[in-house]
């Protein structure tokens, strides 16, 4: 039987970078963008404010919806909710956060440019096909950041 789980995922902008955060995920180390799944009794809005402070230490206030997409896998399909939120100040990062559940190592502001190069040089970095989606969702050129897209994978 197929169940269905629905995640949040926000990608932060501060200058010309994107918060970043190194975690183990099926015993090696990828990159993703601050990320996880909606709790019982809580809201989308709720639960991306949630991870991103869980993650990163950071505090988002207003969040705007980005896009929405499926995964479809064997035994699961997920449903994204992907938020982005323009910081004008570089805020602290807590990358010695221990996230109960999670493995994060590093959390970082990675240059675009630089993650757009790992992208295509170290694809294994980007793996999953959920990290990869909201990187492709958030760097295309063609998507107005005020717009809202709606994908099946």
């Amino acid at each position: 039987m197929s169940s269905i789980r629905i995640t949040t995922a926000c990608g932060v902008y501060f200058n010309d970078s994107l918060l970043m955060v190194r975690e183990k995920q099926e015993n090696r180390e990828v990159l993703d963008i601050p990320a996880g799944g909606l709790h019982a009794n809580e809201d989308v809005l709720g639960c991306v404010k949630r991870e991103v402070l869980e993650e990163t230490g950071v505090t988002i206030q207003n969040p705007s919806l980005k896009a929405v997409f499926q995964v479809i896998e064997p035994n699961q399909t997920t449903i994204n909710f992907l938020f982005t939120e323009i910081l004008h100040e570089r805020p602290i990062l807590n990358s010695s956060r221990s996230v109960i559940g999670e493995d994060i190592s590093d959390v970082m502001f990675l240059p675009i440019k630089e993650i757009q190069e790992k992208v295509s040089t170290q694809p294994e970095l980007f793996e999953h096909a959920l990290a990869r989606k909201r990187l492709e969702l958030l760097l295309a050129k063609d998507v107005s950041p005020n717009s809202v897209i709606m994908v099946t994978l």
